[in-house]
């Protein structure tokens, strides 16, 4: 079954298709399940000082400021550096961690720049939304380059959010079930 579903991807791929409902998936399951950069932040064993993400999410309301660009002035990085550099270090591949270190800056992306496209565009859409573990007071711009690279019709957008809202409560669903 991971076999064909993995051809049918690289199949996808090749035809230039970015599953940007499962991009917008694996965002908001990773806000609410994992957030790597955001949660390490706050863990007393990585940072000098416990609570850091919640004084960053204070001054972040104080400036109406993006909350990684907050991040960066404050820290010299951001969740997106932090969460990349930790899931290298845990030994995922370069098309997951390329991605998620880039997805503020898609076009910072060397090697993985439709997926980084894709990430950012699902991570705009979660805070748009209102579906991510730190949403911004504010959604972070999605630049024309994104939408050209992805090449995504407009009017599809409404159609990717809904199918996502499906697939998000499907997952929840199944994650409850265990708890």
């Amino acid at each position: 079954m991971q076999e064909l579903e993995a051809d049918e991807a690289a199949a996808d791929r090749e035809e230039g298709f970015v599953d940007v409902v499962a991009a917008f998936v694996a965002d908001a399951q990773s806000a609410v399940l994992m957030q790597p950069g955001d949660r390490a932040l706050d863990d007393p064993a990585l940072v000098a000082e416990p609570g850091t993400v919640t004084d960053l999410l204070r001054q972040r309301q104080r400036e109406n400021e993006l909350l990684f660009r907050v991040e960066r002035a404050v820290l010299d990085f951001d969740h997106a550096a932090l969460g990349g550099s930790l899931l290298k270090k845990w030994g995922l591949p370069q098309n997951i961690t390329e991605p998620v270190k880039s997805h503020h800056n898609p076009g910072a992306a060397v090697k993985y720049t439709l997926e980084a496209a894709a990430v950012h565009a699902a991570d705009v859409i979660c805070n748009s939304m209102g579906i991510s573990l730190a949403s911004d007071w504010q959604v972070p711009h999605l630049g024309a380059e994104v939408w050209e690279r992805l090449d995504i019709p407009l009017p599809q957008l409404e159609n990717i959010v809904q199918q996502s809202e499906l697939q998000m409560e499907s997952t929840f669903a199944v994650l409850m079930e265990g708890s």
